[in-house]
């Protein structure tokens, strides 16, 4: 058996995550170092990760562990830990996540330190780590109460796989501390935790009432408060009529990454919770009545997150309807300020952001051949729908042609209705190629402004060559048409990102009406120059409406990241790695997935 965090010393790792994987622990890692305020911890995704365990941490390496055979985490060129639909079907794994990050933020003793420093025996040692459990997920979800909804499901996965619980009071008081706890530590409601309840009341008895305010005294300790949990145990423990130098009956053993003193070594006590013999009365059973009730309240939760799955796509589609009824009606607005009167709009003076331009230079000339000529082989095909009316499936039911066949039957007749309709899909001819072009401005991108000017002048040019329709947009505290359809890029043009916030929204309006996007035919490609950090909830919101409408409608969305920090995740669309990259590099990568996502969108049925 595998545990979910390694205490003390652990062999040195030299870990590394499968092939396909590096791009998820980049992610992983990030989200592990933000929900533990820290930037050490390394990721490590694969099927040979975890030390046994789906997922672990190993605070002496600072190590976050997450083994793809246990852990579901599908495509992982479709892990998107920032979309909450995606999240909920992976909860456990993203709860395995969050929860191995509150252990790196919260979790700071060394159980050698403990017994060294402090007194600790190994039995304390054992209830300490047990009632951890809950004292940092309660951490967790006060700084972060999203959590909750992954760590709730994967809470009970622990206790059924990491801990030895048996038929003994000490095994009952284990329990108690894993699930009853979480009810004060804000992850389980009480109706959660009411099943456990009654089996280890039938065990502990009145003792149930003197653990109760350890554990809750134990969720209330500071991080370093190495006193107060070796006090907490040691009571715990008097409660029970322990010795604290037995060694037996422990339910965390596997958690130690290194062998301690007492470890192994039996022990003489004489308390009530001693294993000694065959279990009598309401403990003979408990650990399997426990872990049987674990897994099916895990199931349960299960269903749960297929029901939240469920609304969240209804209010996405609810959302998406919305946004599209706004989109057609307030779009003209939005166009009107970008491409609209010189003062804010499209000007061949340049505008107020404008820093300087320069002549491109032959690199850049021969990256933007590069890139007509990947672009040419786009051979996207539109498909032309007819409805189809049958006498057999596949399609839609008729209800009231069935209901008119079966009272003819009745009479001894029959219809020559079509009972089923459906929807005939053919392809027809090739359609020009669209190249839509968002810009961020705002302060964040200072980093990325030469080469986002250098890639602007590429894909504009490229575009041109094979008559392309293309059009490019800024967008920061307002939208500026730069490049309306028809217009070439002549000069290399390097603006200024000074802008507090990022006007999303609004520019998705002007370059979908400049090129009727989402509406229009034929091959359409948006590419998104953004770190993707929109600052305003309006902008965010919108940016995870409108994309993946986008997508829908068939035009293949792409981020090109020029900074190595997208913000807040890339909406579900693919992100291009474009740090560092020479123009030619960048119309080498940009062409390739361009195709790649146009031949993807082309092969749905």
């Amino acid at each position: 058996m595998g545990s979910h965090i390694l205490y003390g010393s652990a062999t040195p790792s030299f870990a590394t995550s499968d092939t396909d994987w590096y791009g998820v622990a980049a992610e992983v890692g990030k989200r592990v170092n933000s929900r533990a305020v820290r930037s050490d911890i390394t990721a490590v995704i694969g099927a040979t990760a975890g030390h046994g365990a789906p997922a672990c941490f190993v605070p002496s390496l600072a190590e976050m562990h997450l083994n793809t055979v246990v852990c579901d985490l599908g495509d992982p060129g479709k892990v998107d830990l920032e979309d909450r639909l995606w999240s909920l079907g992976h909860a456990a794994a993203v709860g395995a996540m969050d929860h191995e990050a509150a252990h790196a933020r919260h979790t700071k003793f060394d159980p050698r330190e403990l017994m060294d420093d402090f007194g600790a025996t190994r039995k304390m040692i054992d209830v300490i780590t047990t009632l951890e459990e809950p004292r940092i997920e309660r951490n967790a979800v006060r700084y972060r109460a999203a959590s909750r909804e992954f760590i709730r499901p994967m809470a009970l996965e622990i206790v059924a796989r990491d801990f030895e619980i048996g038929d003994t009071r000490y095994s009952a008081a284990a329990a108690a501390g894993l699930l009853l706890a979480r009810v004060d530590a804000g992850v389980f409601s009480k109706a959660d935790a009411r099943p456990f309840r009654t089996d280890i009341r039938k065990v502990l008895g009145e003792t149930l009432d003197e653990l109760e305010p350890l554990w809750q005294r134990f969720l209330r300790l500071r991080d370093d408060d190495f006193e107060g949990m070796v006090d907490v145990a040691r009571l715990w423990l008097e409660a029970l009529g322990e010795d604290p130098e037995d060694t037996d009956e422990m339910v965390g053993a596997s958690m130690m990454g290194e062998p301690l003193p007492g470890d192994g070594e039996g022990g003489e006590g004489e308390g009530e919770g001693s294993g000694d013999g065959e279990p009598k009365g309401a403990a003979k059973g408990f650990g399997k009545r426990i872990i049987g009730k674990a897994r099916r309240a895990g199931t349960r939760m299960d269903g749960e997150m297929v029901e939240a799955r469920g609304e969240e796509r209804a209010e996405r589609a609810r959302a998406e309807r919305k946004a599209d009824s706004e989109r057609r009606s307030e779009s003209k607005g939005a166009h009107t300020e970008a491409f609209g009167p010189p003062s804010h709009g499209y000007s061949p003076e340049g505008f107020a952001h404008l820093d300087h331009t320069r002549q491109p230079m032959a690199s850049e000339r021969r990256a933007a051949r590069t890139l007509a000529t990947a672009l040419e082989k786009i051979d996207y095909h539109d498909r032309a729908v007819t409805k189809v009316s049958s006498m057999v499936p596949p399609g839609r039911l008729r209800g009231g042609a069935a209901v008119q066949a079966a009272a003819m039957r009745s009479q001894g007749r029959v219809s020559q209705a079509p009972l089923w309709q459906g929807k005939h899909r053919t392809k027809v001819d090739s359609t020009p190629l669209t190249i839509g072009i968002l810009t961020d401005i705002s302060g964040s991108m200072r980093s990325a402004m030469q080469p986002l000017a250098s890639a602007q002048w590429v894909l504009s040019n490229a575009g041109m060559h094979i008559d392309a329709k293309v059009a490019s947009v800024h967008f920061g505290v307002k939208v500026h048409g730069v490049t309306p359809a028809g217009v070439r890029e002549r000069d290399v043009r390097v603006f200024e990102p000074s802008d507090g916030h990022e006007a999303f929204r609004n520019a998705a309006l002007a370059i979908d009406r400049e090129l009727n996007l989402l509406d229009g035919n034929g091959a359409r490609v948006l590419f998104i120059a953004s770190d993707g950090h929109f600052v305003r909830p309006v902008h965010e919101e919108y940016a995870r409406t409108f994309i993946p409408l986008a997508m829908r409608r068939g035009v293949a969305v792409m981020f090109l990241d020029f900074t190595n920090s997208m913000g807040k995740g890339s909406y579900g669309a693919p992100v291009i790695d474009c740090k560092g990259k020479t123009p030619i590099e960048v119309a080498t990568v940009v062409g390739r997935a361009a195709i790649a996502e146009m031949r993807r969108i082309d092969s749905r049925t």
